[in-house]
C-alpha cells in the first residue's frame, strides 16, 4: 500500500497556507532531495513508500558435467540401462519383432517394471532452482566450472564450420514409430556404452520433445559442447541457465540463425530475435515437427507483436505439431491476432473462440490481446480487465512473460487515471522479472506515465502529485523529459504556494540539467520562502539570467532587501 498523505497537508492546501522556509542548501548528487518534501503546516515529511533495492542478485551461473576420465558411463548407469532394456524387451518394445502397441494379455506392465537403483553419489548433484526434478535413476546434472568470461569472449567453433549444433535423428511420425525407435535406441545402448550412442539418444529425446531427459542425457556425458546444451535450455525455457554463445556462434552452424533467434526472443530482445528470425527461416523448415513448432509459434507471437504480419505468416506456416503436441489454442490465437490486424474481424472472432475453448494460457493470451487492442484503437477497455490484469500479474511471476503484461497493466491503470496504481505494477514486476530481462522498458515506461500524470494539473490534487512524485520520482532521469517533468511540477507548487517543495523537486538537478528555466524556478522559490539574498545570488551568478521574467525577480529581490 502506498503511504497516505498526511490530512494536515490537506487542510493547508485547502486553506492556501504558505509552506514554511526551505534550506537553500543544494541537494547531494543523485539524491531526490536534501530532505523529504516537508508538510506545508507541520513540518513532518512526506514519505514515499519503502521500495527494495533496485540492483537484483546476478543470474546464477549455469552448471554443466564434469567429463568421466575415460569418456564412458559408469558400471552403475549400465547396469541401470541393462535393467530397463530387460523390463522393455519383456514388454515387446524391443526384440523379436513384437508389436509395441500390444501388450501380452494379463500383463501388468506396471508391476513388471524394475525400481530404478538410486544415484550413486548425492553429495556430487545440485538441482537448479525453478528445474523439475530428475525422476529416480535418470542421469543427474553434477557439478562442474563454466568456462571464464575470457573463453567465452572469443568462441571457438564445438565443430567445423557449416556443420548443424544440433544434428537431428529421423524422427518417426507415429507411436508405434517412435517406440520401434526409442527400442533401437536403447538396444544399441545395451551393446554399446560410449558416449556417441548416448549422444544419439539424448537428440532423439530432443526431436520427440522429451527436452528434460535430452539434457539430462547430454549433461551426464560430460564432454557436450555449451552451445548444444544452450539450445536444450533454449528449447526448456530455461534461457536464463544460458550463457552467450548462441548469439556469439551464428557463423559456426548451419542452423545458428535459428538459434540466435531463440535466444534473443527467450531473452525478449524482440528487435535482434525478428533480424535473426528472417535468416531462421530456412534451417527452421528442416527441424523435426515437435521443436519446429514450438519455436516457430514463439517467434511468431514476436513478430505479431511488431506488427510484421509477412514474417508472422511465414513462420505459422512452419508450424506442423508431433502427434501428442496440442497447439490447437496458441495457433487460434495467433491466427486470431493476425487476421485481425488484416482486418478481418469476423475471422479474427471465431480464431479466439477456438483459443478460449481450448483455454490454459493461449486463452489468456487472447483476453489481454483484446486489452491491448482497445488500448490501441482508443475504445472502452473489455470488462474485468483490471481484474484480468491482477491474476496475469501474479501468474506470471518470475517469467518473462511478466515484462509485457507489467506494460500493458500500466497502461489499463494510466487510461483510468490510476497513475499510482500504474507505477506500483512496474515497480512490483521490476522486482519479479526473471534476473536476464532488461528493466529499460519497465523504467521507460514508468517516465511516460510521470509525464502523463503531471501534464495535467486536472488529472490529480496537488496532495496526490506530491505523493506520486515522492513515492516515484526515482524514475525520473536527467535528460529533458525528466527535466520538464519536474519543473511542470515545481511550477505548480509555486502557483500554489508551496516554493520549499518546489526547491526539493528541482534540487537534485545537475549539470546540463540545471536550464536556465530551473535556474529562475529555483531564484522564484528562495524569492518565495524569505531568502531575497538567496534568490538575488541565484539571478547574477554566471552566466547571469537575462529576460524580462529575471528582471522582474530581480527588482522584488532588492525591494525586499531595501536597496
Amino acid at each position: 500500500m502506498r503511504a497516505a498523505v498526511l490530512p494536515s497537508l490537506l487542510l493547508t492546501l485547502s486553506l492556501g497556507a504558505t509552506a514554511p522556509v526551505a534550506s537553500a542548501a543544494p541537494a547531494p548528487n543523485g539524491s531526490v532531495a536534501a530532505a523529504p518534501i516537508p508538510n506545508a503546516a507541520t513540518g513532518h515529511p512526506i514519505l514515499p513508500r519503502p521500495r527494495p533495492p533496485g540492483a537484483r542478485a546476478a543470474a546464477a551461473s549455469p552448471l554443466a558435467s564434469v567429463p568421466p576420465a575415460d569418456g564412458s558411463l559408469t558400471a552403475q548407469e549400465v547396469e541401470r540401462l541393462r535393467a530397463s532394456l530387460r523390463w522393455a524387451a519383456e514388454q515387446g518394445f524391443i526384440g523379436g519383432g513384437k508389436d509395441p502397441d500390444s501388450p501380452q494379455p494379463g500383463h501388468d506392465p506396471a508391476k513388471a517394471m524394475p525400481p530404478s537403483p538410486p544415484p550413486a553419489n548425492l553429495t556430487n548433484v545440485q538441482q537448479r532452482p525453478g528445474e523439475p526434478e530428475a525422476a529416480p535413476g535418470a542421469p543427474a546434472e553434477t557439478a562442474q566450472t563454466d568456462p571464464p568470461a575470457s573463453a567465452e569472449a572469443a568462441p571457438v567453433c564445438a565443430g567445423p564450420p557449416g556443420t548443424p549444433l544440433v544434428d537431428w535423428p529421423h524422427a518417426p511420425t507415429d507411436r508405434r514409430g517412435f517406440l520401434a525407435a526409442i527400442g533401437r535406441q536403447r538396444a544399441e545402448i545395451a551393446a554399446r556404452t560410449d558416449a556417441g550412442t548416448l549422444h544419439d539418444l539424448a537428440l532423439f529425446y530432443l526431436s520427440e520433445g522429451f527436452t528434460q531427459e535430452a539434457l539430462a542425457s547430454l549433461i551426464a556425458l560430460g564432454t557436450t559442447p555449451r552451445p548444444l546444451l544452450d539450445a536444450v535450455r533454449i528449447l526448456l525455457d530455461r534461457a536464463d541457465r544460458t550463457g552467450d554463445t548462441l548469439a556469439d556462434q551464428v557463423a559456426c552452424y548451419s542452423d545458428g540463425a535459428v538459434w540466435r533467434a531463440a535466444w534473443f526472443a527467450a531473452h525478449n530482445r524482440a528487435a535482434e530475435a525478428l533480424a535473426a528470425s528472417r535468416d531462421a527461416l530456412a534451417p527452421l523448415a528442416a527441424f523435426p515437427k515437435h521443436p519446429r513448432t514450438v519455436m516457430a509459434l514463439a517467434l511468431a507471437r514476436i513478430a505479431l507483436d511488431h506488427d510484421d504480419l509477412e514474417l508472422a505468416e511465414e513462420l505459422l506456416a512452419l508450424v506442423d505439431p508431433a502427434p501428442a503436441q496440442n497447439v490447437v489454442g496458441p495457433m487460434a490465437a495467433l491466427r486470431g491476432r493476425l487476421a485481425l490486424m488484416h482486418g478481418r474481424p469476423n475471422r479474427a472472432d471465431w480464431y479466439f473462440s477456438q483459443a478460449l475453448a481450448a483455454g490454459g494460457d493461449a486463452a489468456r493470451q487472447v483476453r489481454l490481446f483484446r486489452i491491448r487492442h482497445a488500448l490501441a484503437a482508443g475504445a472502452p477497455l473489455p470488462e474485468r480487465a483490471s481484474d484480468e490484469m491482477r491474476s496475469a500479474l501474479f501468474d506470471y511471476r518470475g517469467d518473462r512473460r511478466l515484462l509485457s503484461t507489467a506494460l500493458l497493466a500500466a497502461d489499463v491503470h494510466a487510461a483510468q487515471g490510476h497513475f499510482p496504481a500504474a507505477l506500483e505494477a512496474l515497480g512490483d514486476a521490476a522486482e519479479r522479472l526473471p534476473p536476464e530481462i532488461s528493466l529499460a522498458p519497465i523504467v521507460a515506461k514508468a517516465r511516460s506515465i510521470l509525464e502523463a500524470a503531471f501534464a495535467d494539473p486536472s488529472a490529480m490534487s496537488v496532495a496526490d502529485a506530491l505523493q506520486l512524485f515522492a513515492d516515484d520520482s526515482h524514475f525520473l532521469a536527467d535528460n529533458p523529459a525528466g527535466v520538464a517533468v519536474r519543473t511542470k511540477l515545481a511550477r505548480r507548487m509555486l502557483s500554489v504556494g508551496l516554493p520549499s517543495a518546489a526547491t526539493q523537486i528541482l534540487a537534485p538537478l545537475t549539470g546540463a540539467a540545471v536550464t536556465a528555466t530551473v535556474r529562475l524556478m529555483r531564484a522564484e522559490a528562495r524569492l518565495r520562502s524569505g531568502q531575497a539574498e538567496q534568490a538575488l545570488a541565484a539571478l547574477r551568478a554566471p552566466p547571469a539570467l537575462t529576460g524580462p521574467s529575471a528582471e522582474d525577480l530581480e527588482r522584488q529581490a532588492l525591494a525586499r532587501l531595501g536597496r
